[in-house]
């Protein structure tokens, strides 16, 4: 909460100021009125059962949705709704006629505000496509929020299962989507939320699928470094693959750990 107030009420920047960053001029004075309607509104919801978390929750939760801020509230419960039939599949999966439980696959945002996915988006889409078709997986776990440009309304992992099923012919209820992610790292620990979660093998690994190049970044030193200063852990064992496409990825439980500093997608 105190995070949410310093930047979406102070004005403090973010981590990541171009896409996390609000989106009022704070020093302009007429701010200044806003936040007094939105003190005020929000005190006048108080209630005699309210614990004394609740109103800075609700000053907090409000600046999130001034802000246009709530895309981490959407797709909940994220079993059910768009993720419902293949976590149903999930359960009748005969995982011994596969070599790897699934293909995770990062989004790209595109720069340009008409674009739905960026252009390495489709690139590894149709690398994860054609490893589908020869049966390395059951399954597509797509991966991404709406992230690029700022303030989009396209979601990462949305539009590929849509490019997945249109484009690609694959199964809608053997893609997962995580709509959450807004980096690299929350990728890796969204979907080991998500592969735990969903009930898919906790003791093998599953394949990242990506370009020939962004692959050797997923796999390096400096993520696995990135992720410890960002989110506190590292959400699941990352080893060589079996090409210049993938990196073997064991999820870890440890990803479930929650990051009160990214109110986005904690």
């Amino acid at each position: 909460m105190n995070t949410v107030i310093a930047v979406y009420a102070k004005g403090q920047p973010p981590r990541y100021p171009k896409i996390d960053a609000y989106i009022f001029d704070t020093a302009n004075p007429e701010y200044a009125k806003v936040l007094a309607a939105h003190g005020v509104a929000a005190a006048s919801m108080a209630s005699k059962s309210d614990t004394m978390f609740d109103p800075p929750t609700r000053y907090a939760t409000g600046l999130l949705g001034m802000n246009e801020r709530v895309e981490g509230g959407a797709f909940r419960p994220l079993l059910g709704e768009d993720n419902a039939a293949a976590v149903a599949a999930v359960q009748k999966a005969a995982w011994k006629d596969f070599p790897y439980p699934a293909l995770l696959v990062f989004g790209h945002g595109p720069e340009d505000a008409q674009s739905r996915t960026g252009v390495m988006g489709h690139i590894r889409m149709g690398i994860a496509a054609s490893m589908f078709r020869r049966g390395l997986a059951p399954f597509i776990v797509v991966s991404g929020g709406n992230v690029h440009p700022n303030r989009t309304p396209f979601n990462e992992a949305v539009e590929m299962k849509r490019v997945l099923i249109e484009q690609h012919g694959i199964p809608a209820d053997r893609i997962l989507m995580e709509p959450h992610a807004r980096h690299t790292t929350t990728n890796l620990r969204n979907c080991a939320r998500l592969l735990l979660a969903a009930g898919f093998p906790a003791d093998r690994p599953s394949l990242i699928v990506s370009d020939h190049m962004t692959i050797k970044y997923i796999a390096s030193p400096l993520l696995a470094q990135r992720s410890l200063a960002e989110m506190g852990v590292k959400p699941g064992k990352i080893a060589p693959g079996p090409d210049q496409f993938t990196v073997l990825f064991t999820p870890d439980p440890v990803a479930f750990h929650v990051e009160p500093l990214d109110p986005l997608d904690p």
